[in-house]
């Protein structure tokens, strides 16, 4: 969602608040594009300006300063403010509708609780950002940059992380819906220590993606996309949690073909009718899970198996059980 496609009225409804000066630069002599406004610390400033400048176009406030700004428990609709300055803002509670935030540094700000919708944030930089509990419709985060974001048991519908760049972002429980299909979009995204525990995600796309330290446990992933997604860190006796973590996740009609998938944890998980197809299973651990086939041409040397067998090297397609070697004395082929 990279444009607006009808300019929208501009309507906002903000709680009290005292003054802080704003000083801003009109572009081209019009009344709805004005650049460089600052509004540091407070609303009033901000309720006044929009008001008294908005009309039938989008209000376009480019490069404007809003750190530290409150705006919790407010209704803010129509306004393009690209390449702002937004630090340390407080969104909690507020009603976001029809913004354009596109390569906006929003860093340290709280939107708990908030409801995004129809809101641009591509190329944003969301540094330490709380999105706990947040309803999102029709946002868009391709390209952006997440540190530290905790979007925990939040709502996702139709939300893209197109070519995004995650690290350290918390998904625990959280819900992704689809109504076009795109909901829960992660192709091409790089993704390092994210948490997606219990998060309800059907059709989500990561494909091509980059995972490193990712968990999915107990996600429910049916009909996902992994397509060539390569997973970071393959390395043999690796700790368990660093590898790609899939226990008890719901994979039915997921699609790994051609993922570099070394050393993924799949137990329990249900893999009816998932789709390997060429994959990398080296060393990955597949005790306990439901699956029908659908391995062909994967690499499944060093794997273990649903039956908790060791798949021998060179195993391609199909488990063949290791040969356990005499010479060891541990009395467990899988450390031998």
């Amino acid at each position: 969602m990279k444009h607006f496609a009808t300019p929208i009225a501009f309507t906002l409804f903000l709680g009290l608040a005292t003054g802080a000066a704003a000083e801003c630069t009109q572009v081209g002599g019009s009344s709805t594009h004005w650049s460089g406004c600052q509004f540091t610390g407070d609303s009033s400033e901000f309720n006044q300006f929009v008001n008294q400048h908005s009309g039938d176009d989008l209000l376009r406030l480019d490069h404007a300063t809003l750190d530290d700004l409150v705006l919790s428990h407010s209704r803010v609709q129509g306004v393009i403010l690209e390449g702002a300055s937004a630090t340390n803002m407080d969104l909690t509670h507020t009603a976001l509708t029809n913004i354009g935030l596109q390569a906006a540094d929003l860093s340290g700000s709280a939107l708990n609780l908030a409801r995004l919708s129809h809101v641009d944030l591509s190329s944003a930089i969301l540094d330490r950002v709380g999105m706990y509990s947040a309803t999102l419709t029709d946002v868009d985060m391709s390209e952006a940059h997440l540190t530290q974001v905790d979007l925990a048991e939040a709502d996702l519908t139709d939300v893209s992380f197109q070519e995004a760049r995650l690290e350290w972002v918390n998904f625990r429980i959280a819900h992704f819906h689809n109504d076009a299909r795109s909901g829960g979009n992660f192709r091409g995204a790089v993704l390092e220590h994210v948490d997606f525990l219990d998060a309800d995600m059907p059709d989500a796309v990561f494909a091509g993606a980059t995972l490193g330290n990712v968990s999915f446990n107990n996600a429910n992933l049916i009909d996902a996309d992994f397509s060539g997604a390569i997973f970071l860190y393959p390395r043999p006796y690796l700790p368990q949690e660093y590898r790609p973590r899939f226990d008890n996740a719901d994979l039915r009609r997921a699609n790994f073909s051609v993922a570099n998938l070394f050393g993924a944890q799949f137990q329990n998980a249900d893999l009816t009718d998932a789709n390997f197809s060429d994959a990398n299973l080296q060393n990955a651990n597949l005790t306990g899970a439901q699956t029908n086939g659908g391995f062909e041409g994967a690499m499944l040397g060093g794997a273990t198996w649903v039956d908790g067998s060791l798949c021998a090297e060179g195993s391609i397609g199909q488990c063949i059980p290791a040969v356990p070697d005499p010479a060891c004395t541990t009395g467990d082929p899988n450390l031998c």
